[in-house]
């Protein structure tokens, strides 16, 4: 990704192993920090905003964070699609929803404010010694509310039941996770090589210039691929496969925050071996490898426009994708890492969840579990943010939740009907 990586959907906290997180895939701030030193080839100014079709003007790393977090299609995730040509047609379907779309000239100045609000804020944390995720958590709330609002959802104290685009992107959030996400960058970026090899031919540098954009709006996917809480999450089975649907989404963030704060052994194809942390720890020192691997992938990508632009020829390379982390244990396969709260086991068919959700090594797993039950037990060793109350308010599960004692919040039982 995400988004809230995305939403309140995903926002749960891990009381006594980590700090609060949410999900979406990195931060908005650490998302433009990872492309902003991008440079980009055959343009006569590399770090002059490029221009979308609706007038707007954005860096590569604006156009990059922006992507699948506040512009998409409802209900329609790129990684979906059956064939190349379908996520393709998805894929600027999604990117045309930010750089055809007239309202987005309004929305994204806006959105922009708050962002540049929340670097500021990790700025002057740094400076003060504060971690990053607890200045994630300090601007969460009211970042998220003001993001609804620009996007068309709730303003008021219980903004959370009008759910705006940016809220609701996050319900199909599948892009954002594994090998989703590199589905996702793949029908971008090999659109983008497309447009660059048109450059090539007419030389039209504005050719060359709506390549790189359609890159930027991919790249999103493939930073998300280096969060630790995106490599290993089953998001999409738990989605389909616990009912409801949206216990499922809630309980995909326990996961992903439990990987994130403590992060995963990972290698590529390249031969590189790093541990990779998650979204609010990207500017963390100890994930300073990730990092820099990250943004070889990402310039390297760029590269890649570049050279279909200067050949005429896709490049016949797999660099970037020989960059991407892997994790080193997986399902049963564990030593190193915290065993997977959740994995799907795909010769058998079964969503497996850990057998001792407390104990982030215990090495068991079992089949015989249920979503709500297994929210009340997360719920009681680690609690049920107000964010999550308002989720399961939103999706209409309030009543139930409210009769297992999941609802607390005076606030949110306002919106109990």
């Amino acid at each position: 990704m995400i988004k809230r990586i995305l939403s309140t959907l995903f926002f749960v906290p891990l009381i006594s192993h980590a700090g609060l997180q949410q999900i979406a895939g990195f931060e908005c701030s650490e998302h433009m920090d990872s492309a902003s030193a991008i440079q980009l080839q055959g343009l006569p100014d590399s770090n002059k905003p490029l221009n979308l079709a609706n007038g707007l003007t954005l860096s590569y790393s604006q156009i990059m964070a922006l992507a699948g977090d506040f512009y998409g299609i409802l209900g329609q995730a790129i990684s979906e699609g059956r064939t190349s040509e379908e996520r393709q047609n998805y894929f600027i379907n999604a990117y045309n929803s930010l750089a055809q779309n007239p309202k987005s000239v309004t929305e994204v100045p806006e959105i922009l404010k708050v962002v540049e609000y929340e670097q500021n804020k990790i700025q002057e944390g740094k400076k003060n010694g504060i971690p990053a995720e607890e200045i994630f958590k300090s601007m969460s709330e009211q970042n998220n509310r003001q993001w609804n609002c620009i996007t068309g959802g709730g303003c008021d104290s219980l903004w959370w039941l009008n759910q705006g685009r940016y809220l609701q992107l996050a319900k199909r959030g599948y892009d954002h996770f594994g090998d989703d996400a590199w589905l996702a960058y793949k029908a971008g970026h090999e659109l983008a090589l497309n447009e660059a090899i048109k450059a090539h031919f007419n030389g039209d540098i504005k050719t060359l210039e709506y390549a790189y954009t359609l890159n930027a709006y991919a790249s999103h996917f493939l930073s998300d691929r280096f969060s630790s809480g995106h490599l290993r999450t089953p998001f999409v089975h738990l989605v389909n496969e616990v009912t409801p649907s949206t216990i499922g989404s809630v309980l995909v963030t326990f996961m992903h925050n439990e990987e994130n704060h403590n992060g995963l052994h990972v290698h590529n194809l390249r031969g590189d071996h790093w541990i990779a942390y998650g979204d609010r720890r990207y500017f963390d020192s100890v994930n300073d490898q990730n990092t820099v691997i990250l943004k070889e992938a990402l310039q390297e990508s760029a590269n890649q426009i570049y050279s279909a632009f200067t050949t005429g020829q896709i490049p016949n390379d797999e660099s970037v994708f020989n960059l991407i982390p892997v994790a080193d244990e997986t399902g049963k396969n564990r030593n190193q890492d915290i065993t997977p709260l959740f994995y799907r086991d795909e010769s058998n068919h079964l969503l497996l969840r850990r057998s001792n959700t407390s104990n982030l090594h215990d090495k068991e797993f079992t089949s015989n579990w249920w979503g709500w039950s297994t929210l009340i037990e997360l719920s009681k060793e680690r609690g049920l943010p107000t964010e999550v109350q308002e989720e399961l308010v939103a999706s209409n599960n309030g009543k139930e939740a409210l009769r297992y004692g999941l609802i607390t919040d005076k606030e949110v039982l306002k919106g109990i009907n």
